[in-house]
This record gives structure tokens, sequence and C-alpha cells, in this order.
């Protein structure tokens, strides 16, 4: 849920980019980047409080990748992904960026990597 949602404002396509945010986290660190012991708690860390960053969680990520998930889960809409086409060019930027020479994982081999030990979620990037 985006903070946007929490508060009741109108929704828009930004706030299906944070759910996908979250996801993506998930599927990075195998947390919730918001949690919490009842619904109150989910949603005041949803509304005010930042996410563990992805590399404390995952040293071995790109930075990159912290970068595009960090983006999604911006609060303010305004400096979140305005688009799935924006979020998808970042990544593919990522995945070439792998795919010449440097040694950045890409969001595939983190799924295939998660998918050993987490439940399975298929996990579809591309738009």
């Amino acid at each position: 849920m985006s903070p946007e949602q929490a508060r009741g404002e109108q929704l828009d396509p930004r706030t299906d980019l944070f759910s996908l945010g979250i996801v993506l986290y998930e599927r990075a660190t195998s947390k919730l980047p918001f949690n919490g012991h009842t619904p109150a708690i989910i949603f005041d860390a949803i509304l005010n409080r930042e996410p563990v960053s992805v590399l404390e969680c995952e040293p071995a990520l790109p930075p990159e990748l912290a970068r595009i998930i960090a983006r999604a889960l911006e609060k303010d809409r305004k400096l979140r992904y305005q688009s799935a086409a924006e979020l998808r060019g970042d990544i593919e930027r990522l995945e070439r960026s792998r795919s010449a020479g440097h040694s950045a994982s890409t969001m595939s081999s983190i799924v295939a990597a998660r998918r050993k030990s987490r439940t399975r979620i298929a996990l579809a990037v591309r738009v």
C-alpha cells in the first residue's frame, strides 16, 4: 500500500509503482520494507519511516539496484518513478552494464537465487 493510499488520497499509476517497489525490495532482501505487529504500526511505517537500505540487508547487491528500489519506494509520488517505462529503462540500463562486464547482478539473477529459498513468486519486470 502506497503512502497516498494509506492517506485515502486519489490514486494513480505511481501507486502501483510503489507496490512494485515493495515486491522488488522483498525479492532482493527476503524482507518486507515496512512491517509491524498491527496494521496501525505498518501504516505508520509506510507513512513516516524509511525502510532499511537494500544494501544494508544484502551488501553484495549492486548500488544501482538499491537506488532503483529506493526510488520506487519514494514516499513523495512526485519524486517516485513517474511511469513503468521509466522504471524499466533504469532496469535495462542496469542489465546492460552487467552484460558490458560489470559485476552487477540483475533482477533475473536475484529472482533465480531467491526462488530456491523463498516461495515461487514469478516476477516480471518487463512492461
